[in-house]
């Protein structure tokens, strides 16, 4: 069902972030956070990868937080399922 199939992603995505963030501060730099994508979504073109980053780390500082990229999980999520039919 679709609750599982959310709790599933989330925890592929919680681990890859644990993964990188090896001193557990919620926050990796955005050539950790290609690592993550790259995991994620094998294959992923860098220009999709670039725009996941530049929507994420939107004060240019070279970081990715865990909250960002939860909330950006829930943002598409939210879109995708409000999208037109």
């Amino acid at each position: 069902n679709s609750i599982s199939n959310h709790r599933q992603s989330i925890k592929h995505i919680v681990s890859e972030f644990q993964a990188q963030d090896e001193e557990a501060t919620g926050v990796v730099d955005t050539n950790q956070f290609r690592v993550i994508l790259g995991n994620l979504f094998p294959g992923i073109p860098t220009s999709k990868s670039q725009e996941v980053i530049d929507a994420l780390d939107v004060s240019k500082n070279n970081v990715v937080t865990f909250s960002d990229v939860a909330s950006y999980v829930q943002q598409m999520r939210v879109s995708t399922r409000q999208a037109p039919q």
